[in-house]
């Protein structure tokens, strides 16, 4: 607690920087995905500092699936700073619980704490531990995109990548096609990919993708492991999360699709 408070004070004072970090090209803007607890100052920081957006975990894989713990105070943070807010959900593929059951956990969970999901970017990842296995990893995604669209209505957007949706769906191809994609070189700033959509290759029904992670684990106010986002509105960034946010680029703007009662 103690170095995430001094953490925060060092990110808030790094703001009143003249020349930020990052300067996005006209057109686009930053935002950031967190998968952690974040301070309240931590996200001021970061809309003073140019960003305009937080996707925020809202399901945690681990064990047997639940609700991330942290995803309702992240949540609800992010937008007392004034930043859109979006939620996206690593689902758990192991055994004990159905798809349909998870996407309930993280609807209902974040309505018992006053918020209501419009939208959901299921990510097929690696870390998500999908099997090797791919009309069953094809038929798990399914049944969780139809509960979440049939049962709550909501929007779908997935999360991946073309090499671990070759690997993990191979050519399956889902109804949604909103696709937020990754590239990245390595680790660090020195792994970033170029901040556009130049280097996309289509692949199954995604052939224009709307967001792109270009980094991961990068160091930006003072913070370490920590990474970039960009979005539609122009804004300079410092970045100020602690400890895990990722680099994405995108080009739409996108419309606040979480909704907390406590800001209404």
């Amino acid at each position: 607690m103690y170095m995430l408070v001094i953490y925060s004070v060092l990110c808030l004072a790094a703001v009143v920087l003249s020349d930020p970090a990052v300067v996005p090209s006209p057109g686009y803007g930053y935002a950031v995905d967190v998968d952690t607890a974040v301070p309240a100052e931590s996200f001021v920081c970061m809309k003073e500092a140019g960003y305009s957006a937080a996707f925020i975990r809202g399901y945690d894989y681990s064990g047997e699936g639940s609700l991330d713990a942290n995803a309702a105070a992240n949540i609800k943070n992010a937008q007392k700073a004034g930043l859109h807010t979006e939620v996206f959900m690593p689902p758990h593929r192991g055994k004990g619980k159905f798809a349909s059951q998870q996407i309930e956990e993280l609807y209902e969970g974040l309505k018992s704490n006053g918020i209501t999901l419009k939208r959901v970017w299921i990510q097929v990842h690696e870390e998500n531990k999908w099997t090797s296995n791919f009309r069953a990893n094809f038929a798990f995604l399914k049944e969780l995109a139809n509960a979440a669209k049939e049962k709550y209505g909501l929007s779908i957007g997935y999360f991946t990548s073309k090499y671990e949706w070759s690997i993990f769906m191979k050519k399956s191809a889902p109804v949604d096609t909103t696709l937020w994609y990754s590239n990245i070189n390595d680790m660090g700033e020195s792994g970033e990919t170029p901040a556009n959509f130049d280097d996309f290759e289509a692949f199954s029904v995604f052939t224009q993708p709307v967001i792109k992670q270009f980094g991961r684990k990068e160091t930006r106010c003072l913070f370490n492991e920590s990474s970039q986002i960009l979005t539609s509105k122009k804004g300079n960034s410092i970045l100020c999360l602690h400890p895990i946010v990722e680099n994405l680029i995108f080009t739409i703007n996108v419309s606040i699709n979480v909704y907390s009662r406590t800001n209404t």
